[in-house]
Formats: structure tokens, C-alpha cells, sequence
């Protein structure tokens, strides 16, 4: 419903993660225009790949980063990315990840977040 108060066009695909087809999740993308993508039934990182590669946009967004899919397929195709961890270890791993790659980020104060 958030959503729907930023992007006329939310929609939701249907989705698995680790490549388990019992792991169902799913991929909400917001637009301001309705485009049919071939992303319905895949699994998450299969998508996340997809979307970074072919999609145009501002900026993408992971709610629970876990592995970093999202933030390391940004960084590796220049997009910007946004994302929450609760885990500490796993938010490490990503940075690390990312670092391998060439990319920078700045840790800041704790209530302000960390930028990539």
C-alpha cells in the first residue's frame, strides 16, 4: 500500500529463492508505467541479475539484504542501491563483497546509516 502512494504501477512477481522451488517469495517492482517482464516464476537472484542488467531506474531497494544480491548486482552494473540488514555479519559480507569489486563506502554515524 506504500508503495501505491509513490508509483501508479506496483506489481508483484512471483518468486523462489536459493534456487528451491518450496523457498516461495516475492519481487515487488514500482514504476510509473506498466511494462510486462519475463520475471514471473523465477527465482530472486535470477531476477535481482535481470533487473540490474536491463532495467532503467534511479535506484533499487532490498528490505532484508541478506546476502547483498541486490547491492552487489547494483554496484556491479553502476546502479545505485538502498537496503536494510539486521545482521551485522551478513551486512559485513556484502561490504566485503562489494569492496572485492572496487566499490567504496563510508560508515557514518549509526542513526544516519552507511552509504555505498
Amino acid at each position: 500500500m506504500e508503495m501505491k502512494k509513490l508509483y501508479p504501477i506496483v506489481t508483484f512477481f512471483n518468486s523462489t529463492y536459493y534456487h528451491k522451488k518450496n523457498s516461495l517469495c516475492y519481487v515487488i517492482r514500482g514504476s510509473q508505467k506498466r511494462k510486462k517482464l519475463p520475471l514471473n516464476g523465477m527465482d530472486e537472484e535470477d531476477i535481482i541479475e535481470w533487473i540490474t542488467v536491463y532495467e532503467g531506474y534511479n535506484v533499487i531497494g532490498d528490505l532484508c539484504m541478506g546476502r547483498g544480491l541486490v547491492g552487489v548486482n547494483a554496484h556491479k552494473n553502476g546502479q545505485r542501491f538502498v537496503g536494510t540488514e539486521l545482521n551485522g555479519k551478513r551486512l559485513s559480507v556484502m561490504l566485503e563483497k562489494i569492496s572485492n569489486a572496487g566499490g567504496k563506502y563510508t560508515i557514518t554515524d549509526e542513526e544516519e546509516g552507511m552509504s555505498c
